[in-house]
């Protein structure tokens, strides 16, 4: 990952990284260098559960597991964490009153919706660390430009 970081940093491609608590939790480099790189963190859970198959308060807690540590990171930068996004794990709402009583928490604690738009989502797995320079320098190739949403 701080490969990957260095990269986009160098060809001034912003990113959100969405992480998950327990990779957190394991004290990695990535993470501080991302945010003192000017890169924004977001919520993807504690240990990226399917939400439809945990209960409403197994939900917030993994949200808000991963929500302390993020915090915690951006506090030890003296950078503020702003806007804060929150992903589904395999976006997965679960139901209806699941998916309400998670936004309604969002809220609360200061997450913000993020706004539609096109996204290129790429997971840390060996095989896209492997691809994952071609595939930005041929979306550069073809005329791709990269933004956050308006804050």
């Amino acid at each position: 990952m701080p490969r990957k970081v260095k990269y986009l940093s160098d060809k001034g491609i912003p990113a959100i990284w969405f992480c998950q608590g327990n990779h957190l939790e394991q004290g990695s480099d990535f993470a501080p260098l991302a945010i003192r790189k000017g890169f924004l963190l977001g919520n993807h859970s504690f240990d990226h559960p399917h939400f439809s198959a945990i209960k409403i308060a197994g939900c917030l807690e993994q949200i808000e597991r991963t929500h302390w540590l993020l915090e915690s990171l951006y506090l030890s930068e003296r950078i503020e964490w702003s806007p804060r996004y929150f992903r589904f794990p395999y976006g997965d709402k679960g139901d209806v009153r699941v998916k309400k009583a998670i936004q309604d928490f969002l809220r609360r604690m200061g997450y913000v919706a993020a706004p539609s738009a096109e996204i290129i989502l790429i997971h840390d797995h060996e095989e896209t660390s492997e691809y994952f320079e071609r595939i930005v320098e041929r979306l550069l190739e073809k005329g791709f430009s990269f933004e956050l949403p308006a804050r």
